[in-house]
């Protein structure tokens, strides 16, 4: 008997050592603040077991209704839209397999705060809208219409998924947060294999040569650039996906270089099956050229700039020339840079004639551009200048001849040389440091006129009396 007591005593402490403890639930938190009724609340419980146990959890209510698992420690649980003055119990039940315990925590509703939702269905990566797709928020539904527009009313303030459907078309779904007295405005992109095509084919030129680089764009109905865009490889080839079947508008487009341009195509297409092909072929022009004046056969070079194009040299008409000491505001006068005599071909002999061409009075510079081709107004320079944009100066100069480092990148063809002026009283001056160019734009009996300097990058513009000696570049009619 004393050998049976001391067994039990030990039994008995092994079993005291693995009693099992409850686990402690220390609290549950609930977002948003706000309690309206009809919100969608968070919760979320913490608990601790004493002994490590895995702990389960169990939540349960009263009322309303859980929208995501009820065996997690976080919850969402939505309020009754006519709970207002009402309140609630949300139960949490934690366990560790063998002992359990739970938490109350109660919740009041207040009056429902609603928001507004609307918007559009469209197909993907455009605005070509999807009619009588179903949208749903909770409980509320709607139908888009033929423009593929949708409006919620009164969904209670909370954050939600919306969900669009339609038969033959995947599902789409949003993240959407409701605000008070708020319209949330949401667009919804949704796929259709059945409804889309594949739109491919190759870009070439008139003489079949492919066109790589060439950006080819679906419209939206209001002709905007939509999202359906591809360009085309080194072999001309392209493709866009997921284009809507029905007329549709096709644009391609491209960049010019230095020396060719390409013709915009615009097309109407209507598309029917899962595929079309469609071959695109783009108009190359040359954006450079040469004619001659027929007066003395002088031959100019020529370079479209934007939609202007531009002569890109000096006018070097010359039917006569003076000396610098000679001029007025009213009869025509030529010059040539350091030439004082008034022998032509004497002066067309001299390297600066070959080079900088002839300065004209104002009166000769708008009188004497040849055929098909004009003096530029001051507005016409300012297009020019918009087009190349910030520093048009250092686009528009020569890659050479400037003084100091002034020279410019020509990238814009244009090559700007700095001819310098012939003024009345002081004679020629600044060769090699500035450029100036006559307008046909009067004001207050003085011309407008354009200029450049070596020293900066910009381009300017000043009025000047019409004596003064310029040199002249020619517009296109």
């Amino acid at each position: 008997m004393k050998r049976v007591i001391p067994i039990l005593i030990i039994v008995f402490a092994a079993w005291a050592c693995e009693k099992n403890h409850s686990p402690v639930i220390s609290g549950i938190t609930c977002s948003p603040e706000s309690r309206s009724a009809g919100t969608l609340f968070t919760l979320k419980a913490t608990a601790s077991d004493e002994d490590g146990n895995a702990l389960q959890y169990r939540w349960s209510a009263d009322g309303g209704t859980f929208t995501d698992s009820i065996n997690k420690d976080q919850t969402v649980w939505k309020s009754p839209v006519d709970g207002n003055g009402k309140i609630f119990t949300i139960k949490v039940t934690v366990s560790d397999g063998k002992l359990e315990t739970f938490l109350d925590y109660p919740i009041l509703l207040s009056e429902p705060i609603f928001g507004h939702i609307s918007g559009y269905a469209y197909f993907i990566n455009c605005s070509i809208p999807v009619s009588g797709a179903t949208i749903s928020v909770e409980e509320k539904t709607t139908v888009t219409d033929t423009n593929g527009y949708f409006s919620l009313f009164d969904i209670p303030v909370g954050s939600y998924t919306l969900n669009a459907n339609k038969a033959d078309f995947s599902p789409a779904n949003h993240k959407v947060n409701i605000l008070q007295s708020v319209n949330l405005k949401v667009t919804i992109s949704m796929i259709s294999v059945l409804y889309s095509s594949k739109v491919y084919g190759i870009v070439k030129s008139q003489d079949s040569l492919p066109v790589s680089g060439a950006t080819v764009v679906m419209l939206n109905p209001d002709n905007s650039e939509s999202k359906i865009t591809a360009t085309s490889n080194s072999t001309g080839y392209y493709r866009l996906w997921y284009v809507p079947t029905g007329q549709r508008k096709i644009i391609a487009r491209k960049a010019q270089n230095e020396e060719f341009g390409f013709e915009d195509v615009n097309l109407i297409i209507a598309i029917t099956g899962p595929e079309y092909p469609l071959d695109i072929e783009m108009q190359k022009y040359s954006l450079v050229g040469q004619f001659t004046d027929r007066r003395d056969d002088h031959q100019y070079g020529y370079k479209i700039i934007g939609s202007q194009t531009w002569m890109t040299e000096n006018l070097a008409y010359l039917p006569t020339v003076s000396p610098s000491s000679d001029g007025t505001d009213y009869d025509k006068y030529y010059y040539v840079y350091g030439y004082e005599g008034t022998s032509v071909s004497d002066a067309k002999a001299i390297a600066n004639y070959t080079t900088y061409g002839v300065l004209y009075n104002w009166n000769a510079a708008q009188a004497d551009c040849p055929v098909g081709w004009h003096l530029p107004s001051d507005a016409a320079w300012k297009v020019l200048e918009n087009y190349l944009g910030p520093g048009a100066g250092y686009f528009l100069k020569s890659t050479s001849y400037w003084n100091s480092h002034g020279n410019g990148n020509n990238s814009s063809g244009f090559n700007a040389l700095p001819g310098g002026n012939r003024r009345d009283k002081s004679g020629f001056n600044v060769l090699g440091g500035m450029a100036y160019f006559w307008s046909s734009t009067l004001e207050s009996g003085r011309a407008w006129f354009c200029y450049l300097t070596s020293d900066d990058i910009e381009v300017y513009r000043s009025t000047d009396y019409k004596r003064s000696g310029f040199s002249v570049r020619c517009l296109k009619d």
